[in-house]
């Protein structure tokens, strides 16, 4: 969450708590502790209250050389899937796509992993000659299994997007770099 913070603020402009709410989905209640840990470590500043109680939120020099320089530090496995959400965020701020592309990449690779781990489990496990409580196990290895399933369908579909929406912005870019060429399938 706080390299999440310290990018949407030093790199997206986001300037206070509505802002984070509004363009980010974050609930000013749920960042509160840790934007009073950035402010802390003088990796944010602050503003006092202005209009509407509004405070400015910027980074410091710091937060930004800090942000520079560890951001690859947020990039690992998660358990839960929106701290992979912001992680490939961060990667995509600070590097662009490709970066974020192989964080949702590894992040679906493992969960695979995980999935396949909970259904040989599952596996040892005869429903139809289990106890009660066995039973249960089974449940829960098989509902583990079918979650990660969902999970890695979800973030490579999300991966192949940041591709393709790259993909179409470096065509964008290259048609509006040579207005006059024709491109291929035009005709003149």
């Amino acid at each position: 969450m706080e390299f999440f913070l310290l990018a949407l603020v030093g790199k997206c402009g986001l300037d206070s708590l509505y802002a984070l709410r509004e363009s980010a989905g974050l609930q000013p209640g749920a960042i509160g502790p840790v934007m009073r840990q950035l402010e802390a470590l003088n990796l944010i500043k602050r503003s006092e209250p202005g209009a509407r109680m509004r405070r400015e939120i910027l980074l410091t020099d710091e937060g930004s050389a800090f942000l520079e320089s560890a951001w690859a530090q947020c990039q690992r496995d998660y358990p839960e899937m929106e701290s992979v959400l912001r992680a490939s965020m961060v990667a995509y701020i600070m590097a662009g796509s490709s970066e974020a592309a192989n964080c949702l990449g590894a992040a679906a690779k493992t969960r695979q992993r995980k999935a396949e781990e909970a259904r040989s489990k599952a596996s040892y496990l005869d429903p139809r000659s289990l106890e009660l409580l066995e039973e249960y196990a089974w449940m829960r290895l098989e509902a583990e299994a079918d979650r990660r399933d969902s999970e890695v369908q979800t973030l490579m579909k999300i991966r192949d997007r940041i591709l393709a929406r790259s993909k179409q912005s470096k065509e964008l870019r290259k048609r509006a770099s040579n207005p006059d060429k024709p491109q291929t399938g035009e005709t003149l």
